[in-house]
């Protein structure tokens, strides 16, 4: 993940974004051991990766640093999004994440099967168009 962040934040850089990067991420939110395994829902929480390409880095120090956000990121990531958001209080146009503008979302697990007595199941893919 963090080599595919790295990359996107090169990316970002050479397409003009600036040197100061936020990347949001979508994280599952299931941190805490055995407080929602039970439990069926969407429990997502957004991470605000925040990577400083300055100077114009080589490959191996932009690394570095995506690897010291996302693992400070991920150390905190059972603060919910929307408390970083009322606390921080940004400037927040109408239709845009806050933050944010790019996520970056990396989708590796396996499909999972579900099995409901009496029932079908199955997955049906939702192409947004994003």
């Amino acid at each position: 993940f963090m080599a595919l962040h790295a990359a996107l934040a090169v990316a970002l850089v050479r397409a003009g974004a600036g040197e100061d990067l936020a990347v949001g991420s979508p994280i599952a939110g299931r941190g805490h051991d055995g407080t929602v395994d039970d439990v069926v829902g969407f429990f997502v929480n957004m991470l605000v990766l925040r990577t400083d390409a300055c100077g114009d880095p080589t490959a191996r120090q932009l690394l570095a640093r995506s690897r010291e956000t996302a693992l400070n990121a991920f150390a905190h990531q059972d603060v919910p999004f929307e408390e970083v958001v009322d606390a921080l209080n940004p400037v927040r146009p109408p239709g845009r994440q806050p933050f944010t503008e790019v996520v970056l979302a990396l989708q590796n697990n396996a499909r999972a099967e579900v099995e409901l007595p009496g029932a079908e199941a199955g997955v049906v893919p939702v192409r947004t168009g994003t």
